[in-house]
């Protein structure tokens, strides 16, 4: 019998420790990307991050000028694109965690947040947009940067008029769907990471050669946000729909 409750227990930990792992993460990476808003930040941390892991500070400083040198001249955007991810991202972890603590006591925190992160979520999917045409990078990167970012728009825009509305269930559906495109933020380092050292199809050499760096973070990109959308769709979507004609009937 204790056997049986340990397993119990451990069956009902493992989701909420998986929950707080991927909100920790998700932290994580707002307050990366607030730090990388700051002058000279992203460049040095590049080519710091190369040098540890065994390049050479040229080899550090090309791979940088290679995939991140357009950034030069685009210094404002770059920096509000991280700015707003930040805020974006900060925001919505709020909002999830306002709406799991106390579902039934939301109030005007709630609603005034989540217009800040609609706002947010907005300007970072313009400023990306605006970055991905001058990409180094690859047509695939810019392809899935032109629509997953007027997605993010789509999915905040309608988020924002439904609860506008009171409409609470179209709400949820629209503001999954965009918070899904913001675990796609972290979903993108979770595929470079497994590409790279999990399964090892790259390696750092490969990232200086522009045709192997270009098909690396198109297909982190296209991993990292396509996969939240989909599963947004096929699971989260599909289970409001069933809670809420539960509730009507």
């Amino acid at each position: 019998y204790q056997r049986r409750v340990r397993g119990a227990r451990s069956s009902q930990m493992s989701p909420r420790v998986a929950a707080w792992g991927l909100w920790f993460s998700l932290a994580t990476l707002a307050i990366q990307a607030l730090v990388y808003s700051l002058p000279g930040i992203h460049h040095r941390a590049i080519v710091s991050i190369g040098t540890l892991t065994g390049q050479s500070a040229a080899d550090a400083e090309h791979f940088y000028q290679a995939a991140y040198g357009y950034l030069d001249s685009r210094q404002l955007v770059f920096r509000t694109h991280m700015l707003s991810s930040g805020l974006w991202i900060l925001l919505g972890l709020h909002q999830i965690w306002s709406q799991a603590a106390q579902p039934k006591c939301l109030g005007g925190w709630h609603r005034w947040l989540g217009k800040a992160y609609c706002v947010w979520s907005v300007v970072c999917a313009v400023s990306s947009l605006v970055l991905g045409e001058a990409t180094s990078n690859g047509w695939w990167l810019m392809w899935a940067i032109r629509l997953f970012a007027p997605w993010t728009v789509l999915c905040s825009v309608m988020a924002w008029r439904a609860a506008s509305g009171h409409r609470v269930e179209q709400h949820r559906v629209w503001a999954c769907r965009s918070l899904g495109m913001m675990a796609g933020a972290f979903g993108t380092r979770v595929a470079a990471m497994t590409m790279m050292y999990g399964l090892g199809l790259f390696s750092e050499e490969d990232l200086v050669v522009d045709a192997h760096r270009q098909a690396f973070y198109s297909a982190a990109f296209w991993f990292g946000f396509g996969v939240p959308a989909v599963m947004v769709e096929l699971w989260w979507v599909p289970s409001q729909s069933a809670g809420s004609r539960n509730k009507q009937q």
